[in-house]
C-alpha cells in the first residue's frame, strides 16, 4: 500500500502538467501561430533648444496587446532610436518628449500602415505644452536625419 502512495503522487503531477499545457496560446487542432513580422523604423530628431532630455515612443493597434514602448536619452540634442514594430495596418505612433524630471513637455503622433517592405516616412510634429518650440521628428525604413543647418538627408 505505501509503495502506491509515491506512484499516485507522481500521477497526479503528471497530470496538473498535462492539463496546464491545455491552458496556454498552443492550439492542437491548427499547431503553433505564426511569428509576428516586424519592420525595424528609425526615429531621428535634433532637440537642440528644447528642454526635451528624453524621447518615448509608443506604438498601439488594435491588434498590439496594450502598448509598444521605446525610449532613449538625447545625446548632443540629437536622438536616433529603432522601433521594431508589427507589420499590419493603423499603428498610432505617440512621441513624447520629457523633461529632466520626467515631465511631458512636447506631443506629437501619427497613424500608418507598416508593410513587410518597410514603413512609410513619416513626419510628426511635437507641438510644444506652453513655454517651448516645436520639435520636427521623422520616421521611415530609411535613415533621415534632420539638421536644420544642412536640412533633411537621405542615407
Amino acid at each position: 500500500m505505501f509503495g502506491l502512495l509515491p506512484r499516485a503522487y507522481q500521477l497526479g503531477a503528471a497530470i496538473a502538467v498535462v492539463g496546464s499545457l491545455g491552458c496556454g496560446d498552443f492550439d492542437f487542432s491548427t499547431g503553433p501561430a505564426e511569428p509576428v513580422r516586424q519592420v525595424r523604423l528609425r526615429l531621428v530628431a535634433d532637440l537642440s533648444g528644447t528642454e526635451v532630455q528624453t524621447l518615448v515612443a509608443q506604438v498601439t493597434a488594435a491588434d498590439i496587446d496594450g502598448r509598444l514602448l521605446f525610449e532613449t536619452e538625447v545625446d548632443r540634442g540629437k536622438i536616433a532610436l529603432t522601433l521594431n514594430v508589427p507589420v499590419g495596418s493603423r499603428r498610432k505612433i505617440t512621441l513624447l518628449g520629457l523633461d529632466g524630471e520626467g515631465t511631458e513637455t512636447h506631443r506629437g503622433a501619427a497613424t500608418v500602415n507598416v508593410r513587410e517592405s518597410g514603413g512609410p516616412v513619416v513626419s510628426i510634429t511635437l507641438a510644444p505644452l506652453p513655454g517651448d518650440q516645436p520639435i520636427q521628428a521623422m520616421i521611415g525604413s530609411l535613415i533621415v536625419t534632420v539638421d536644420p543647418s544642412r536640412g533633411v538627408l537621405l542615407s
